[in-house]
């Protein structure tokens, strides 16, 4: 399946398959909800051991039932749409829906390493608990995440915040961005750096050249002369946060498409511009390509593994350094930010 110009011409596309997009939306909607109860409930009892994917990246029995959960629900409503999964992919498994044709379509899990492939057919990005290191202290906020990919654009989107409101997205025709099913308020009106909260997170990467790249973005935020600077612990709920205009900007390398997928398409139904830290915005393809070298559609968005997004008025006005990772997943820093 080719790249389609626009989330917008990738909605029409899904809607001339026969995908009904808001009973899809609603499918997701119903799974993140029940997944973020499930959490909620382990959430209560006391705090359970977990393990490590990486010496700063836990993972708990939580998460991978939440996963198992989300599989099985979007499985038996969709069982020829890839999943790509948070927990299966660090297991190294390349999970289909049952009855999926895997020759129809790219693989669409990760097996270890950056910027592994998803292929732009029909696939479900989840990341079944998104903030594990507060959800194992039981602190701040966690989420469900679940998107939807289709001809390289996420056109339907859920973040589902653990014990708090449900943000839902999807692109096209009657589409539109709503929280506990009503309409969101959109981005924020705020014009300058100076009345701007921006949010970051520090990621699991302590190698040298990550930590330099995140004090030179502070650096760049701090001179900038922003009201706050602020980390939530979960990149989704950053993200969300700055369509429902609670935040201006969200920016951060180092992030995978499971931890923003599911709010892409809540941005920017919201009003909010998506690109990456170091100022260039998603472009369209073909016609609607627009000037720059930013990544043509979410596919290269997602693979850059990085993300920013803002407000309308604020897009592009704050830049970070840019950072590459390599087919190994090691990131160096190009340039100092503005």
């Amino acid at each position: 399946m080719s790249v389609a110009a626009s989330p917008a011409a990738a909605a029409a596309a899904a809607t001339a398959a026969g995908i009904d997009l808001d009973a899809l939306l609603a499918v997701a909607t119903a799974a993140a909800t029940d997944a973020a109860a499930l959490i909620a409930s382990a959430a209560a009892a006391p705090p359970a051991t977990y393990s490590r994917k990486s010496a700063t990246d836990p993972v708990t029995e939580t998460d991978l039932a939440a996963e198992e959960l989300l599989r099985r629900r979007l499985a038996a409503a969709y069982p020829d749409h890839a999943f790509y999964g948070e927990e299966s992919a660090a297991e190294g498994g390349n999970h289909f829906l049952p009855a999926g044709d895997a020759t129809a379509q790219p693989k669409a899990a990760v097996s270890g390493g950056a910027n592994a492939p998803l292929g732009a057919g029909p696939t479900w990005i989840v990341d079944p608990l998104d903030g594990t290191a507060n959800f194992v202290r039981r602190s701040g906020g966690y989420a469900v995440s679940v998107g939807w990919l289709y001809a390289g654009w996420v056109v339907a989107g859920v973040v589902a915040r653990v014990d708090g409101p449900v943000y839902a997205a999807r692109a096209g025709s009657g589409g539109g961005a709503t929280v506990d099913g009503v309409a969101s308020r959109g981005v924020s009106a705020v014009s300058t750096a100076a009345d701007a909260t921006v949010l970051t997170e520090m990621g699991s990467d302590r190698s040298a050249a990550k930590t330099a790249m995140m004090l030179d973005g502070l650096r760049v935020t701090l001179e900038a002369g922003v009201m706050a600077v602020r980390a939530f612990g979960s990149a989704a709920l950053n993200v969300v946060a700055v369509g429902d205009g609670a935040a201006e900007v969200y920016w951060e390398w180092g992030v995978w498409p499971w931890d923003i997928a599911g709010g892409l398409v809540f941005v920017r139904e919201a009003g909010g511009v998506v690109g990456l830290p170091d100022g260039r915005p998603v472009r369209g393809v073909g016609g609607d390509g627009g000037e720059g070298d930013g990544p043509r559609g979410d596919l290269e968005l997602l693979s850059a593994r990085g993300v920013m997004v803002s407000n309308a008025a604020l897009a592009g006005v704050l830049r970070f350094p840019s950072f590459v990772y390599d087919e190994a997943g090691t990131g160096r820093q190009v340039g100092e930010g503005m």
